[in-house]
């Protein structure tokens, strides 16, 4: 097979860095779509699959009218979802997908994370294609107020978190996955966020320099390990 070709959506500036490289290092082709400047999706038959980033908006501000292009979006991963594409939505695009595919989004500071957690597959997890050779326990950074609280009709719920009940979840036996933490974040990446937002972390009651150094020491194998599982699934 040639190449897959994978479109990431980006929602606003920076906030893709980190997805395209693992996916080069995967073997994928990857096109960055900027849709919060306007640029245009591409048409069905020009891609494999799409990975939708994260972001700091809302699902809940579509309505609002202040990010048109998030219900352009939703138009997008609608018509990718029943052309049978692959789609992985991380963070804002996990909540997203949720939200298209009849789920339920809301703000939760009490299930709020910013920096390393440790995220627990479920029984149905631990058996996904996504989810291959990655270990039942492992940490990655996290970076949420918003949350999904109720899982689509058909959605199945693959990992937890103590603070966050739907960590990951697949839309029925479709190649639809949405995960609420950044597998694609370095500890280099996480040390630039952290301290930038220093004033709000340590205000949550962390210390950030604690939370910056947990990532140097962190086994970041299987967050890469997604990425690749993803690429393969297409391959």
């Amino acid at each position: 097979m040639e190449r897959p070709r994978i479109v990431v959506i980006e929602h606003a500036e920076g906030r893709s860095e980190g997805i395209p490289e693992l996916l080069n290092q995967s073997g994928a082709r990857v096109t960055v779509v900027k849709s919060y400047l306007g640029e245009p999706f591409p048409r069905m038959l020009e891609f494999d699959g799409v990975i939708s980033g994260g972001g700091p908006m809302g699902v809940y501000e579509i309505c609002s009218g202040k990010y048109d292009f998030l219900a352009r979006e939703k138009d997008f991963l609608i018509e990718a979802i029943l052309k049978e594409k692959a789609v992985l939505g991380i963070c804002l695009g996990h909540q997203l997908l949720a939200s298209v595919l009849g789920g339920e989004v809301v703000m939760s500071l009490d299930s709020a994370e910013f920096g390393w957690s440790k995220i627990t597959l479920t029984e149905a997890g631990m058996k996904d294609y996504l989810f291959k050779d990655v270990p039942t326990e492992f940490d990655v950074f996290e970076f949420h107020k918003d949350k999904v609280s109720l899982l689509p009709s058909n959605g199945i719920n693959l990992a937890t978190s103590p603070l966050c009940q739907i960590q990951a979840f697949r839309y029925a036996s479709q190649p639809v996955w949405g995960v609420q933490f950044h597998p694609e974040i370095s500890p280099e990446k996480a040390e630039k966020i952290l301290r930038a937002r220093r004033d709000m972390i340590e205000s949550s009651g962390l210390d950030v320099f604690l939370v910056i150094k947990q990532g140097y020491v962190t086994d970041h194998r299987p967050r890469k390990q997604i990425f690749y599982n993803f690429i393969n699934f297409l391959k």
